[in-house]
């Protein structure tokens, strides 16, 4: 009945395959780029907009590398609620405010949009990476759906997140413009390119009306039918591309919505789909801050162990620790505390569970899964190291074994023709 009373969805129009493009099969730009990668930070009207942008080496000289904090992206009141020591920073590939490499540029743009709880730095490793290739990466902060929002502390002007995109790309091609500056000829922006993560997919999408954009990248992003239906999904022009990237194991944006918004897509597509993979794992740096990941950094900051374990749990790569990690929750929330839920996963050394139960009694179950943590950290690197070493001398004599064979081989047919010929 829904759809009889709406306009139906646009016919679907595939393009021009990736797939038959030169050099398909290799596995391209999964490396750094040639450049080393600067960033600098832009003040708009209300927020700021962060800037990745290829570098000078030869300038950086002893410029250190940039970090960030997650706490910074807090309000005041929560900020004070978590303990002083709950601070790790995020070590990015980036020198702030050094000079740009003007000698390739200028560079396509880049316009990132973060998601939903969360802040314009979640995905530096994304962003500097594509600096790396020879882009200028623009991620401004939308904070009417940012984390401090979230924890209670919304912008007093709420905007629409095109309107702050159009401000960000304003912003840097000023910059671009302005004689003498860091960024001055820098910037090709004659074209932008918006990728969004999750909520900032939608963002991507929305970009799609504006004349200087001609494709969009969602990450962890989707359509619902219930939004086609409606008429107020975004509207996808049949003379733009798309490319929806997302991870199978997502439980925020279900795998199923991103299918719909591929088959909705009016204009050429593709459609990638990562196995064992979930909604922040493969696209943010969020499973990556702090020495103990994400369910220490809760426990440590108040958090209700119930509460962290989704997100822990979205951020393992692996399909099988996903998947008893989830039959351990019902464990956690029915009373059985932590540890032995944990052990029953036969995931685990008996080391890490005496370490997590010991932290259960004491009340330091942040500090040892630091610990743990830390421990087979070093354990792994260790065992790295010693495959390392045993692996030069295992192919230094698998060649002499090779080149014996070769070498008897040769020697074995010339004595055979030798004996030939004085036959």
């Amino acid at each position: 009945l829904g759809a009889a009373c709406v306009p139906e969805p646009p016919p679907p129009a595939t393009g021009t395959s990736p797939n038959d493009a030169p050099r398909a099969a290799e596995a391209a730009y999964t490396e750094l780029g040639p450049h080393d990668v600067g960033v600098t930070t832009l003040a708009l009207s209300d927020r700021s907009v962060e800037v990745w942008y290829p570098a000078d080496a030869e300038q950086i000289g002893d410029t250190p590398l940039d970090s960030y904090h997650i706490r910074d992206f807090v309000p005041p009141n929560f900020d004070a609620l978590i303990p002083p020591e709950v601070d790790p920073p995020f070590q990015t590939i980036a020198h702030r405010d050094v000079p740009a490499d003007t000698v390739d540029g200028p560079y396509p743009l880049v316009l990132f949009s973060h998601g939903f709880a969360s802040f314009r730095l979640q995905s530096t490793t994304l962003t500097t990476h594509l600096a790396s290739w020879g882009f200028v990466v623009i991620s401004p902060d939308y904070l009417e759906r940012g984390l401090g929002s979230v924890l209670g502390e919304a912008p007093a002007a709420p905007r629409p997140d095109t309107t702050i995109a159009a401000e960000a790309i304003d912003a840097v091609k000023a910059q671009d413009a302005a004689p003498g500056g860091l960024l001055s000829g820098v910037v090709d922006s004659s074209s932008v390119y918006p990728v969004g993560h999750s909520a900032g997919g939608g963002t991507s999408l929305r970009l799609l009306s504006r004349p200087d954009v001609h494709s969009a990248i969602p990450l962890s992003a989707g359509v619902s039918l219930l939004s086609i239906l409606q008429g107020i999904a975004p509207t996808l022009p049949a003379d733009k591309a798309v490319m929806w990237l997302s991870g199978r194991d997502d439980g925020v944006a279900s795998i199923d919505g991103v299918r719909t918004g591929y088959e909705y897509t009016a204009g050429p597509k593709k459609l990638i789909e990562l196995g064992g993979t979930g909604h922040n794992n493969a696209f943010t740096d969020i499973c990556e801050i702090g020495d103990g990941g994400v369910i220490a950094l809760a426990v440590a900051t108040g958090l209700p162990l119930p509460d962290a374990l989704p997100t822990a749990i979205d951020c393992a790569n692996n399909l099988v620790y996903k998947e008893r990690l989830s039959e351990s929750m019902e464990g956690v929330l029915t009373g059985q505390g932590f540890a032995d839920p944990l052990a029953q996963t036969g995931l685990f050394p008996n080391a890490v569970i005496q370490m997590v139960r010991v932290g259960e009694r004491t009340g330091e179950l942040s500090d040892q899964l630091n610990n743990a943590a830390g421990f087979y950290e070093e354990e792994l690197e260790y065992a790295v190291e010693k495959l390392t070493a045993w692996f030069e001398p295992a192919m230094m004599v698998f060649i002499g074994l090779v080149v014996g064979f070769v070498a008897l081989a040769m020697v074995s047919a010339m004595y055979g023709i030798y004996n030939q010929v004085e036959l």
